[in-house]
């Protein structure tokens, strides 16, 4: 059975130019650092306080193969890009748990004409 949201036009037109504004940052990320030829990094602690993760969680991501690191003088650098995924991967899931929770069947919506 399939789930609906019914949301208002002004809050759609919200989260869809968040969301068109979230993947223009991303993109001018990713053309700079093609064009500059660096890689962003960031230490494990640095992952933990941006995206909201334990220490646990970051080795979890990493043995998964989520975020990738080169090592320096024993100190992990991970991937700004690979960060950016994760996030938006676990973002999602909790929002389709969100959504479901206060969605409402179709079957429930009958528009009689």
């Amino acid at each position: 059975m399939k789930k609906m949201i019914i949301i208002e036009r002004s809050e759609f037109a919200q989260l869809v130019r968040n969301y068109k504004k979230a993947l223009n940052m991303n993109a001018i990320l990713e053309h700079a650092c093609r064009e500059r030829r660096c890689a962003l990094t960031m230490t494990a602690i640095e992952v933990c306080e941006l995206i909201h993760l334990t220490m646990d969680d970051v080795i979890k991501q990493t043995v998964r193969g989520r975020l990738r690191f080169d090592e320096v003088q024993s100190i992990r650098y991970y991937d700004v890009m690979d960060l950016i995924n994760l996030k938006y991967r676990l973002d999602s899931q909790t929002i389709f748990r969100q959504t479901m929770d206060q969605a409402i069947p179709d079957t429930a919506i009958r528009i009689n004409i």
